[in-house]
């Protein structure tokens, strides 16, 4: 948690009528990110790790091709778990039309 984030959040934005966080939301939210983190980032630093041991000096390519590798595989899970998850673009043409063109 770093200082500044809480002053942006507390002072900042409770000054011009922004915030609606309490400090158990606040913590609570600090603390989802941290496992969301965890739980996504220790079997990818598990496999770079491994991929470090086992490639030994010649270790730069095989890194680069698991970057890519997964890089591309979370795109595709993205795109596979997209139409599941709720419609959060608020922009549509529609309403770009009428807001621009009068």
């Amino acid at each position: 948690m770093h200082p500044l984030e809480v002053y942006r959040t507390f002072v900042l934005e409770e000054k011009h009528g922004f915030n609606k966080t309490t400090p158990i939301i606040f913590v609570t939210d600090i603390l989802k990110g941290w496992l969301v983190a965890f739980v996504l980032g220790a079997p990818f630093l598990a496999a770079f790790l491994h991929i470090f041991n086992w490639a030994g000096e010649r270790f730069v390519p095989w890194l680069m091709a698991f970057l890519y590798v997964s890089f591309v595989a979370f795109q595709l899970l993205l795109n596979q778990i997209q139409p599941f998850l709720p419609n959060t673009d608020y922009y549509t043409l529609s309403n770009c039309h009428s807001t621009f063109v009068q």
